[in-house]
This record gives C-alpha cells, sequence and structure tokens, in this order.
C-alpha cells in the first residue's frame, strides 16, 4: 500500500462512506492554506482491470492537489468494488 507524506498543515482521515447500497472506503485531506469551499476528487482507473485508490498515480496527483494551495480538501476512495 501507498502512503501519503503528510505536511504539517494537513490532516489525513480515512473513512467509510456509506451510500446505502455500498460501503465505500475513502481518504480526505483537509489543507490548512487551501482555498475555501474549493475540493479536489482524484478518481482511480478502472477496478475491473485493478485499479484502486492506493494506485501510485492516484497517490501522486492526491499529494500534489493537496500540496498545490488550490484546494481546500483533497478526496481520494475506492468505488465499488475495488480495493478488497
Amino acid at each position: 500500500m501507498v502512503r501519503l507524506a503528510m505536511a504539517a498543515s494537513q490532516d489525513l482521515r480515512r473513512v467509510m462512506v456509506d451510500t446505502g447500497g455500498a460501503t465505500l472506503e475513502a481518504e480526505v485531506i483537509r489543507t490548512a492554506g487551501g482555498v475555501p469551499g474549493r475540493a479536489a476528487v482524484v478518481f482511480h482507473p478502472w477496478a475491473w482491470l485493478g485499479g484502486c485508490m492506493q494506485d501510485p498515480t492516484v497517490v501522486a496527483l492526491t499529494r500534489a492537489a493537496a500540496r498545490s494551495g488550490l484546494f481546500q480538501m483533497v478526496l481520494r476512495y475506492n468505488v465499488r468494488g475495488a480495493g478488497g
């Protein structure tokens, strides 16, 4: 599993989102200096081909978005059937 290196001004939380039909695993990063009200959602490659939120490209994009100063929150999650 690839983990994000967090800056002191960032808060990482792992959450489970109940959609009523499935429970999705997610990680939310809240940044201290991001633009208020602005969020980024990073999607992984197709789950049927092995994509998940721990994909190195997804982790790199999430890290870049969190450090950019453009977003107050960055979310990545496993769609239904991904991650295990």
